[in-house]
């Protein structure tokens, strides 16, 4: 008779006489033989330092407010949140402070909800920042959903799915900073409703971040098949919607497009340069046009959102890529620069002073000319 293995899920009599069991259900031959009953399961306590003392129950007393204990029987509990009113449309506001000449938050279409926006009331802040910027410190605000979810209720199960990816982790990998994130949720996925190309390339970039998690071949493959179909989808979409379109409004939601799809080349599993080149250079046209048409000059909130990701986005392709580098310098000078521009402050997108978007842009700009020069010789 081989020897009795050993027993990880016994039964509790067995576990606590550190006994073998022969796991036989629904009793085991020790508990059999003694003709008690046999039991399995398992017993959760506590142990070591005081619940207090563990980071659990101080991550509770430090929120006692946002933590309710709720009874379900005489014996166990659960913690949960506390239940909150539904905050109503007004309520559900985004603390950027706008430019004080800005124009109202236009939307796509009248279905598409209002964000309205605050000023800062911090001084400290005002000093760093213009009215333009951003708050460089995060404040705790009532988010809700940007749209219902029966604006959704017609999508595929594989979009739903996608889009869900896309709001609970894939947005919080790209987002730097949680007004980042608010910005995404709330200013690139409602555009995502009335636009085709959009969506799919939303979905698309959900299945490249979860490309990462795929462990067997057989997963990373279909994975890779979904992206190349949403990749496709989107692009062939983007195409149509450029050569149909006569509104210059909906030109932004095709530049979120563009910048989805080319996110979705650079974190590709072989990602190639020819193919994020081509989404950013068409994103360039896409702001070339809007310039033209006078958009730029009093942008929107999803407008100026896109216009900051280009202006960061530029200053770290153009050394990669040097037909992307601008021919004259980026960087103002005293007889260049009107005295009416704004000042030096640290945008939380870009992690650092817009200032020095153009002194990166210049570095690469000497770079390819000294290159040049060095060929021709």
């Amino acid at each position: 008779m081989p020897p009795q293995r050993r027993s990880w899920v016994g039964c509790s009599r067995c576990k606590r006489f550190k006994k073998k069991c022969s796991e036989d259900r629904p009793t085991c031959q020790r508990c059999k033989s003694a003709g008690v009953a046999c039991e399995y399961g398992v017993h959760l306590r506590w142990g070591g330092r005081p619940f207090n003392r563990s980071a659990f129950g101080n991550c509770l007393s430090r929120n006692e407010l946002s933590v309710q204990r709720l009874d379900i029987n005489r014996d166990n509990f659960i913690y949960v949140s506390p239940s909150t009113p539904q905050p109503s449309q007004a309520a559900v506001a985004v603390s950027t402070p706008p430019p004080s000449s800005s124009p109202s938050p236009s939307t796509l279409s009248k279905e598409t909800e209002n964000y309205d926006t605050s000023s800062s009331t911090s001084s400290e802040v005002s000093l760093l920042s213009p009215a333009k910027s951003y708050d460089l410190v995060p404040r705790r605000r009532q988010i809700s959903l940007p749209l219902p979810v029966g604006y959704f209720s017609h999508l595929s199960p594989l979009h739903m799915s996608g889009l869900q990816y896309f709001t609970e982790r894939t947005v919080r990998a790209l987002a730097p900073h949680p007004q980042i994130f608010d910005e995404l949720c709330e200013l690139i996925l409602p555009m995502a409703v009335f636009n085709d190309a959009l969506l799919q390339g939303i979905v698309a970039l959900a299945a490249v971040h979860k490309l990462a998690s795929c462990k067997t071949s057989d997963e990373q493959t279909a994975q890779g098949l979904i992206i190349e179909g949403f990749q496709a989808l989107s692009s062939r979409s983007l195409c149509q919607r450029l050569s149909e379109c006569d509104d210059d409004r909906q030109l932004v939601p095709l530049l979120a497009a563009a910048r989805t799809l080319f996110v979705c080349e650079v974190f590709a599993a072989n990602p190639s340069r020819d193919r994020w080149s081509i989404h950013f250079r068409g994103a360039r046209g896409l702001i070339s046009r809007l310039q033209d048409k006078g958009l730029s000059q009093n942008p929107t909130d999803e407008l100026r959102f896109l216009l900051r990701w280009f202006d960061m986005t530029e200053s770290l392709v153009c050394h990669a890529a040097s037909d992307l580098v601008s021919e004259q310098t980026t960087i103002p000078t005293p007889s260049t620069q009107s005295s009416d521009s704004e000042p030096v402050y640290i945008d939380m997108y870009l992690a650092r002073t817009r200032d020095l978007l153009g002194v990166f842009k210049e570095i690469a700009r000497l770079q390819h000319r000294s290159n040049k020069a060095t060929d021709t010789e």
